[in-house]
């Protein structure tokens, strides 16, 4: 069961604080960014119809630059993702 609008806050396939990948790549194809429940700077989004990896150093990078796809896609089978709410402790900087 994946929600496929949001409105002020997300509605996540499992309830709780976490999406699977289907809901997360939804919450960023409507704009916003998502993490791993474990990143403190680093998200995903979406940039020109690109998915981007912002990373813990601040830099973006283009999924398709991404040279260990296998891990790439591992991350993609978590189901730990989560929405970049405006507080979290996230910079901004290179976006």
């Amino acid at each position: 069961k994946c929600r496929t609008e949001i409105g002020s806050r997300a509605t996540h396939a499992r309830g709780g604080n976490s999406m699977n990948w289907t809901t997360a790549w939804l919450t960023m194809k409507q704009g916003y960014k998502v993490k791993r429940h474990h990143w403190k700077n680093a998200y995903w989004h979406i940039a020109a119809r690109e998915l981007m990896i912002h990373t813990e150093q601040g830099s973006d990078i283009n999924f398709r630059e991404v040279s260990d796809m296998g891990m790439f896609i591992s991350l993609m089978c978590c189901d730990d993702w989560e929405l970049v709410e405006e507080n979290d402790d996230v910079s901004e900087k290179s976006v």
